[in-house]
């Protein structure tokens, strides 16, 4: 095929999709903004809010008293992983980097 016979056909393949739209002004009418009104049965209404105050479960003292606890149980877990660190040979090596990762 000569290069102007295949650029003739590449037009006319781009351009049927252009003349293949509709024109201007389109036949759909209706009114998109319809207004449903809806009856709510006793099931599917909201249940009203009650006001209550609710107290914090956890104060601020109690809080810190348990952190002041968790600080102690720390400073033990800390100590045993560094006597676990002591004692394991070089030689393990996956078990020594787990205990160090810790």
């Amino acid at each position: 095929m000569s290069r102007l016979a295949t650029l003739a056909l590449f037009g006319a393949l781009f351009a049927t999709p252009a003349l293949a739209q509709k024109a201007k002004g389109t036949k759909y009418t209706r009114n998109p903004d319809v207004k449903v009104d809806v009856k709510l049965s006793e099931r599917t209404k909201p249940q009203p809010k009650t006001a209550t105050e609710h107290e914090p479960l956890v104060t601020s003292e109690l809080a810190l008293s348990i952190e002041g606890l968790r600080g102690k149980f720390t400073a033990e877990q800390e100590q045993l992983l560094r006597n676990l660190i002591a004692d394991t040979p070089d030689t393990e090596v996956d078990e020594k980097a787990d205990l160090l990762f810790r």
